[in-house]
């Protein structure tokens, strides 16, 4: 018998953190549902730990990115429902309970679910209060706008859940976007008109990031995310006026807390950045014209 509803998880080079990930699925009260697990090239022995779990495991032979295996993943899965997690996260026990919940009573289209970084070291814990990913330890609705009976315009995809109907309609993830997909994604299902509801009780955990180097990568190639984002949608001026207005709030809730100076200036590292890239972006493309 098809699945209803399926769990999509793309990886690469997860050898670290994907049995856990997948440990977390196999441990859900909701226990009617498959999981596909989509290994992106990975050089690093992960897609030995997927085959020892009952998953639906398909093994890539190039690297195509996050969207070309969330994409992939989808059409290896049955469910009328779809739920996407990463190869770095690990979901609270009733997570697919209470987004199949959220899903089949509200009458919605697209779930969006929290993100919890946990406690780690002084600068991977100021780095949580960024907002990334999914919102992270500044809290969704500190990022995004969400309206008093918790819609939303905004989705993450490493805690998502939809309809087939709308994932289809949507086309999906935009496989030319090796970031950025995320943003293009809610763009894209705005403009289809979908109902998303965020919903702070399904719940993912996500690791911390602790390393400076990963986070100047990070946020450089962002930045060059960013260019190929604004020649998809054109006017990116809702998008910046988003962006100070959640760099206000992450501000504002860091205001009175010992670790302020870090956050200030991390987050003003994050925009010269993803200046940085952007401008690194633009530079390459006026070469090839």
């Amino acid at each position: 018998m098809a699945a209803r509803i399926s769990v999509i998880v793309p990886c690469y080079n997860s050898r670290g953190t994907i049995s856990k990930a997948l440990r977390s699925l196999e441990n859900q009260t909701f226990k009617n549902f498959e999981t596909i697990v989509v290994d992106d090239a990975s050089t690093d022995g992960s897609i030995d730990l997927i085959r020892k779990f009952k998953v639906k495991a398909i093994s890539l032979k190039e690297n195509k990115g996050v969207s070309f295996c969330r994409n992939r993943g989808v059409e290896a899965s049955s469910g009328k429902l779809l739920f996407f997690m990463d190869s770095d996260c690990w979901a609270e026990s009733d997570w697919v309970e209470r987004a199949v919940e959220g899903l089949s009573q509200l009458g919605v289209d697209v779930i969006a679910g929290r993100m919890k970084i946990l406690d780690s070291t002084v600068f991977g814990n100021a780095v949580a209060e960024l907002g990334f990913p999914g919102g992270g330890n500044a809290g969704f609705e500190n990022m995004w706008k969400v309206s008093e009976d918790g819609f939303t315009n905004h989705v993450s995809s490493c805690n998502l859940g939809m309809t087939r109907e709308i994932f289809e309609k949507s086309s999906g993830f935009d496989e030319s976007l090796r970031r950025s997909q995320d943003a293009y994604l809610s763009f894209v299902l705005s403009r289809n008109n979908a109902r998303i509801k965020y919903l702070p009780n399904v719940v993912v955990y996500h690791q911390s990031m602790v390393s400076f180097r990963a986070f100047v990568d990070n946020h450089l190639v962002r930045g060059k995310a960013n260019r190929a984002f604004q020649g998809k949608v054109v006017n990116i001026k809702p998008f910046v006026s988003l962006r100070f207005w959640s760099s206000k709030n992450i501000l504002r809730n860091n205001l009175f807390k010992p670790n302020f100076p870090l956050v200030f200036s991390l987050l003003f590292l994050s925009f010269v950045l993803q200046q940085a890239g952007y401008l690194r972006a633009w530079a390459k493309n006026i070469g090839r014209e």
